[in-house]
């Protein structure tokens, strides 16, 4: 390495730890790595790299690049560089001694090609070389971690597709992806790479980018594996695939399609062998349990789940098939794909090759002596007019539809054609749902394993059930419009998917701007309690930090005609106490600017506020917490998640002492 440069820019900078002659092959004994790579961007006016997460396997694969295929790790560990980018139009490399200028020439005596250079920290450069010499592509990715493809070996082609670094990456993307539970992998290529990103909890999110010089080669890999034609670029395809990632056994389907800057490769990401499938496992509530079971013990009808795509109606369905088979019933399902392999039940795969849809399927079943028929989706108007006719010759037929509610699937069904009597006499209930994201415990840590920093972690479904009464049914009979059967649907129990949502946002399990993007908007929150309401507004301060605890906490209070005032922290509750002199306080215990027991503190040693009745409210409902709380001179503490009717009995609680006691005096 040509160091003499580099050590007098050190000097001069005045970044030397030690007094040294020739640069150490270690540079972190004589400086700090990061500043140094700053000072040389700042003073020599080229640009700094850093390297972010996810983009290490990108960096690793480029030094296998067809340009840099020739010159060996050893010629780059020596230089202190490793390439950045690598196009047509681009060669960038990165090192962290800008001064060796022998380097750059090389590189472009090499490669043919003029090479543009930026300025990279030591450490990242080690990172980038150890990473390659192991040959890996992500050091929290253990080797031992491997995707099996249960499948047989197909024969390899002359194409790079089978070069080791490919295999590996690709190898990389499926196991991650199932391991993070994706359900779809996109494989998008762009002008400058191609992003990889994995559908999880309903949104996408990048899992790492792909040098558009071995896009061509990973979509190949995948292709094999799937048992696609990979000389054939032009055209769409599907393919499938069977992966064992640990202990986990998927299905993936795949399809392609041409597009400007390469082949474009989706992979559906499906269940496998899954025999634990139950409404319990689902997370369905006891009451919409009960009411849809009763739904699944009759005949001669059609229950129906209703909701976009993605909303986990296949879920529903075959939960709602695990309770249906005790062996006393031959269960069959017509499905496009099999998303999950349930012993002892019949399972279809529709096939558009030999015409066999859904129509199709529902008229050869019932040769086949069934009593329960599951059929994935009914999308026109034939289908929709057999399964009904299905249900009316004693058999129970389970089915999707894609419509916004549940009373709008029988509009849908009436404008596919159906009858409205036929609907009347077919018809046995409709379940709608939809999946929302739940709060992670992490309070949205980075490094969170489960929620990888986005505050989320899972899904939980929202629900609303319509059962088909008699007087629905003759309300469909006779062609009475939407709105007039959600109504008579609502004097036996219904209840909207907005308003359920709410009970979930109530609860804490997830939040406002959640339900707003999944549901649309919600209805003002109804929170009728037994508690007598003040006869005159009483001035109740809510301190709190968290916007949707909040919002939630505000609409109650509201309700009960308190006069509400709002702080975000506890230094805002603070002065707001003295703008307002609230009748009573409700504040977070953890806040920042200042916490709930140091508000508490102030006030109660201020004669001026001492009387005013503070209540806690923590998602850290401890009994350390409640004692240390007490301790501090707080009037009462209640858990974040209790029943609301419990919260507003204490606030009430500490209003009447308060004006007990101001009578008394």
């Amino acid at each position: 390495m040509k160091g003499d440069r580099l050590l007098k820019f050190l000097e001069k900078e005045g970044l030397l730890n030690q007094t040294v002659t020739e640069l150490p092959l270690d540079l972190k004994e004589i400086c700090d790595d990061k500043q140094l790579a700053k000072k040389l961007s700042e003073k020599l006016g080229i640009p700094l790299f850093s390297i972010s997460k996810g983009i290490l396997s990108s960096l690793v694969l480029l030094f296998d690049s067809v340009k840099f295929s020739e010159i060996p790790l050893s010629k780059w560990i020596e230089a202190g560089s490793f390439p950045v980018e690598v196009s047509e139009k681009r060669v960038c490399v990165a090192v962290f001694n800008p001064f060796d200028l022998e380097w750059k020439n090389f590189l472009e005596f090499e490669i043919g090609s003029r090479v543009e250079v930026v300025v990279a920290s030591y450490s990242h450069v080690k990172t980038v070389h150890a990473a390659r010499d192991r040959n890996d592509f992500d050091f929290e990715l253990p080797d031992e971690k491997k995707t099996e493809i249960i499948k047989e070996e197909a024969p390899v082609d002359s194409n790079n597709h089978e070069a080791a670094p490919i295999v590996k990456l690709v190898d990389k993307i499926l196991r991650e992806s199932i391991e993070r539970h994706a359900s779809d992998i996109h494989i998008s290529p762009e002008q400058d790479g191609s992003p990889v990103r994995i559908r999880v909890d309903g949104l996408l999110q990048l899992l790492l980018t792909i040098p558009s010089g071995f896009h061509p080669a990973v979509v190949s890999r995948i292709k094999l594996l799937g048992g696609m034609d990979i000389a054939e670029k032009r055209r769409p395809q599907d393919g499938r695939l069977r992966v064992k990632a640990g202990n986990s056994t998927k299905d993936l389907r795949l399809s392609t399609v041409p597009t400007q800057y390469g082949e474009n490769l989706v992979i559906r990401v499906l269940g496998g062998e899954f025999q634990s499938i139950h409404f319990d496992s689902l997370g369905m509530p006891d009451e919409i349990q009960s009411r849809l079971k009763t739904m699944l013990k009759g005949t001669s009808r059609v229950v129906l789940v209703t909701g976009p795509t993605g909303s986990g109606k296949s879920s529903t369905l075959y939960a709602a098939l695990q309770y249906k088979n005790d062996g006393s019933h031959n269960i069959i399902t017509i499905e496009d794909p099999v998303e999950y392999r349930l012993q002892g039940i019949t399972q279809i795969q529709v096939n558009s090759k030999v015409e066999l849809g859904f129509a199709e399927g529902l008229r050869s079943v019932l040769r086949q002596d069934p009593d329960v028929i599951m059929v994935g989706e009914i999308r026109d108007s034939e289908t929709a007019s057999i399964a009904m006719q299905v249900a009316q010759t004693g058999h129970l037929v389970l089915s999707t539809l894609h419509t916004n509610s549940a009373p709008a699937a029988i509009t849908r069904l009436i404008d596919m054609g159906v009858p409205g009597f036929v609907v009347a006499a077919s018809l046995g209930g409709i379940l709608a749902q939809r999946l929302v994201r739940k709060l992670c415990t992490c309070n949205k840590a980075a490094e969170c394993d489960q929620c990888h920093g986005t505050g989320f972690a899972g899904r939980t479904a929202v629900y609303s059930i319509l059962e088909i009464t008699d007087e629905i049914r003759e309300a469909i009979h006779n062609n009475l419009p939407e709105h007039e059967i959600e109504k008579l649907a609502r004097s036996h129990g219904y209840i909207s998917l907005q308003e359920a949502g709410t009970e979930l946002l109530k609860k804490g399990v997830t939040t406002k701007d959640e339900l707003i993007r999944v549901l649309g908007d919600l209805p003002k929150l109804d929170l009728k309690t037994e508690e007598k309401k003040p006869l005159k507004k009483t001035k109740l301060l809510l301190v709190e930090d968290d916007p949707d605890t909040r919002w939630i906490m505000n609409e109650v209070f509201k309700e009960q005609l308190f006069d509400v005032t709002l702080a975000e922290n506890g230094l805002e509750g603070v002065q707001k106490v003295y703008e307002e002199l609230p009748d009573v306080i409700v504040a977070d215990l953890m806040m920042p600017k200042m916490s709930g027991l140091e508000l508490v503190q102030k006030l109660k040693s201020d004669p001026r506020t001492d009387k005013i009745p503070i209540l806690i409210l923590t998602a850290a409902g401890t009994e350390e917490n409640e004692v240390l709380s007490f301790g501090h001179g707080v009037d009462d503490f209640v858990a974040k998640g209790s029943d609301i009717k419990i919260l507003l009995a204490r606030v009430q609680r500490l209003v009447s002492m308060k004006q007990g006691s101001g009578r008394e005096a």
